[in-house]
């Protein structure tokens, strides 16, 4: 029963996807090593004083919003959990390795949850 669980859960991760890592594979890159650039990249946009700009939410006060967790999903999507220490989203990105390596990364959708729910 565990095993399946985990199946599911990661069913849709970059880390068990054959067609992703063929996907990147065919462009020269190892989806290992790209795995941890683009979670180290996305993460330095969180020591912006105005917060992560790709969660898509605005500073409230002095509480900037920044990414907590990130999970990429494929060659191309990524999810991940954000807050400000008060108010907890999730946002779904895009992200694309240029020819210079470097990762672009466009939000797609963010969902900020109201306090109610928290």
């Amino acid at each position: 029963t565990i095993n399946n669980r985990v199946g599911e859960a990661d069913y849709f991760s970059l880390e068990y996807n054959n067609r992703a890592q063929n996907y990147l594979a065919a462009s020269n890159l190892d989806y290992s090593a790209l795995a941890p650039k683009i979670k180290e990249d996305l993460l330095e946009f969180n020591s912006d004083p105005e917060g992560n700009k790709y969660v898509d939410q605005s500073k409230i006060g002095d509480q900037k919003f920044i990414i907590n967790k990130i999970k990429i999903l494929n060659h191309r999507w990524i999810i991940a959990d954000y807050s400000n220490g008060s108010l907890w989203g999730e946002v779904l990105l895009m992200y694309l390795v240029e020819p210079d390596a470097t990762i672009r990364f466009e939000t797609i959708s963010s969902y900020l949850y109201s306090q109610d729910l928290n």
